[in-house]
């Protein structure tokens, strides 16, 4: 069985700035190279699906693991999700795993199985969206209708699929109040156990998340 990550990405610097986050770029730098790893790790293709500017920020990660890339397409988030899950598939690709850089690569392993046994699979996000998804075809129409920081899209993957597996999930960083629950979750430790809480905004000498340093390969983690 032939399968991909696809990282569905942005540049580090340009994830923190659209979060308003930007002491957090190395952050997302870490969790980017960590599911290229993960990718090495179970033997699927890495593929990064960017904008054309994007492309050298990303490159610049883990230059040793070799990568496709795809050039994101579309007006709305869905229509880009729903191209690269497409283009990657149009490549050979039996099955693919569409992931963002917000969160890390967890469980894996079970959601490869759910893929060999032809059944999709989703990694939940504590807000209700999802941290990645496993297919085993493009789903256009289901990706399509995802949104960034959509709360329903467990539902929407579970009304949608005859059969899907679920494995255990985490939250995802979309700003300062998840960074700092993120701070207390196991499968963020290996990231976070070194950086300090966020000071408040309105402190002259407020340097929140300093701590998190510049890697161009990621901390191990449960994959």
């Amino acid at each position: 069985m032939r399968t991909a990550i696809v990282l569905f990405a942005r540049s580090p610097e340009r994830e923190a700035a659209e979060k308003r986050m930007r002491f957090a770029a190395p952050l997302f730098r870490a969790l980017v190279a960590s599911w290229l790893d993960a990718a090495r790790c179970h033997g699927a293709t890495p593929v990064v699906a960017c904008a054309a500017a994007d492309r050298d920020a990303l490159a610049s990660i883990a230059p040793d693991i070799e990568r496709e890339w795809i050039e994101q397409r579309g007006a709305t988030f869905g229509e880009r999700a729903a191209r690269a899950s497409a283009d990657a598939f149009a490549r050979g690709f039996d099955a693919i795993v569409l992931a963002a850089i917000d969160a890390p690569p967890r469980d894996l392993r079970e959601i490869f199985a759910s893929l060999e046994r032809g059944i999709p699979a989703i990694s939940p996000s504590r807000d209700g969206g999802i941290n990645c998804i496993g297919l085993v075809a493009p789903e256009a129409e289901l990706l399509a209708q995802f949104t960034p920081r959509r709360r329903d899209l467990v539902q929407l993957c579970r009304r949608y699929f005859a059969r899907l597996a679920i494995v255990a999930g985490t939250i995802d960083v979309d700003n300062e109040r998840a960074l700092a629950i993120a701070k207390r979750d196991r499968a963020w430790r290996a990231f976070l156990s070194q950086t300090p809480p966020a000071q408040p905004r309105n402190r002259a000498t407020a340097q929140p998340g300093h701590a998190i340093q510049s890697a161009s390969r990621g901390p191990p983690v449960n994959v």
